[in-house]
């Protein structure tokens, strides 16, 4: 329930006022920690939409919590895919977890 009071007080500061994209940062991470996927993508797309550049953290913790679960991993994949229009700059950590996740994937599932 607490989530649920905090989840609701957040979006109501995030729409009235002018935060920087730091304010994103933490509120994406606590999503994505409380399996918040899809809100926290949803975040992502607010950020952008009112002019806010994801910063690298906020592309890494989206990134790492896709790759977590092989039911989202292909969507890790679909967003390297994309990274050019969405003007992300791709480093190694991209690469690198994406892989990591992919052999766990592999090695636990018996692929």
């Amino acid at each position: 329930m607490q989530y649920g009071l905090s989840y609701e007080y957040i979006n109501q500061v995030l729409k009235r006022a002018e935060v920087e994209a730091v304010a994103y940062n933490v509120y994406i991470s606590g999503l994505c920690r409380a399996g918040k996927l899809s809100e926290a993508i949803h975040q992502v797309d607010t950020m952008r939409k009112k002019g806010l550049h994801p910063t690298k953290g906020t592309l890494y913790m989206v990134f790492d919590c896709l790759c977590r679960d092989p039911s989202t991993i292909y969507k890790a994949k679909e967003l390297l895919e994309r990274s050019g229009e969405l003007e992300w700059e791709l480093d190694s950590f991209f690469f690198n977890t994406l892989m990591s996740r992919l052999l766990k994937w592999v090695n636990l599932l018996g692929f």
